[in-house]
């Protein structure tokens, strides 16, 4: 990847809820915890499969939208999209953290390696870093290259 963020204090950030990877006995495998994710998105290309972002940019969350992140919502309606004679979308009707309504849910996975990933967070803080450290994932040739095969065979 492109550049190397340090981060001194991890646990400076609110994260609601996680499951982050697996546990491998490999050495160098990123941890299943935030200081896991945060190695993995810089050591490894995210899969663009796994980025929903844009496809319905009039859906009722887009605002929470970002390239593999949406609002982290639970129960939900299925619904028409305007204008769209067949496709339908999912519109969250309950949050899944109560307290936190607006909270974000970022998830994706990684080309070639099994290591998914959710995390919940309404932290501003860190749902900048995880935003900063994806942009730069995504900038990188090898998911440029990605995104245009997957293109390829859409």
């Amino acid at each position: 990847m492109n550049t190397h963020i340090e981060i001194a204090d991890l646990s400076t950030f609110s994260v609601l809820s996680y499951r982050i990877g697996s546990r491998r006995n490999i050495a160098g495998w990123p941890t299943s915890d935030l200081a896991g994710l945060i190695q993995a998105l810089q050591q490894w290309t995210l899969d663009p499969w796994m980025n929903f972002h844009g496809r319905d940019p009039d859906h009722p969350h887009a605002r929470y939208s970002a390239p593999f992140r949406t609002l982290a919502w639970g129960c939900c309606i299925e619904e028409p999209i305007p204008g769209l004679v067949r496709d339908t979308r999912y519109v969250g009707t309950k949050p899944i953290h109560e307290g936190n309504p607006e909270a974000v849910r970022f998830s994706g996975n990684f080309l070639n390696w099994s290591f998914g990933f959710t995390l919940d967070t309404d932290d501003p803080s860190l749902i900048e870093l995880l935003d900063n450290l994806i942009a730069d994932n995504m900038s990188s040739p090898d998911y440029v290259a990605a995104t245009t095969r997957m293109k390829r065979l859409a």
